[in-house]
């Protein structure tokens, strides 16, 4: 019987341990998982859990948002930010440039910075770019010049 209630016991404080990182400074609850799309699109029960289950674990962006990678098929990906209080999603920026997709997001938990690798979608190796996106809390803001960086791979 008591290594029954020790056993319980500390899958108690382990849970309670495991929860802390699902917790916002300042918030008494967990953290939101995607709800809504912030932009006003349609809601998608399909791509929210797909963002779901992309969704990083901890805070990594704008001390409130999560990011999450979602695959699109071979080679190609879509980038969000999930609201960790609100449950909002919103789509990273994108270059724009006819031929070019984004290979990275890069971000910091302390930043409203982001930064995206672009390059051409089929060539390993070739040069990319790396451009710098300031979110305001209501939209991404080019911060800084287009840089040329190896493509990942």
């Amino acid at each position: 019987m008591r290594i029954l209630i020790g056993l319980v016991a500390a899958l108690t404080l382990a849970g309670a341990a495991n929860a802390d990182q699902f917790k916002t400074p300042g918030l008494s609850g967990p953290l939101s998982s995607p709800t809504h799309f912030v932009d006003g699109r349609k809601k998608d029960r399909n791509l929210l859990a797909m963002i779901r289950d992309g969704m990083a674990k901890k805070i990594d962006f704008d001390g409130r948002y999560s990011s999450s990678t979602v695959s699109c098929g071979a080679a190609c990906n879509t980038f969000w930010f999930v609201d960790r209080n609100t449950g909002g999603v919103i789509a990273a920026p994108e270059s724009g440039a006819a031929g070019e997709f984004t290979w990275d997001v890069v971000t910091k938990p302390d930043s409203n910075i982001v930064q995206l690798i672009v390059g051409p979608m089929d060539d390993v190796g070739a040069k990319c770019a790396s451009l710098s996106y300031r979110w305001t809390g209501k939209a991404f803001i080019a911060a800084g010049k287009r840089s040329g960086v190896m493509c990942p791979g």
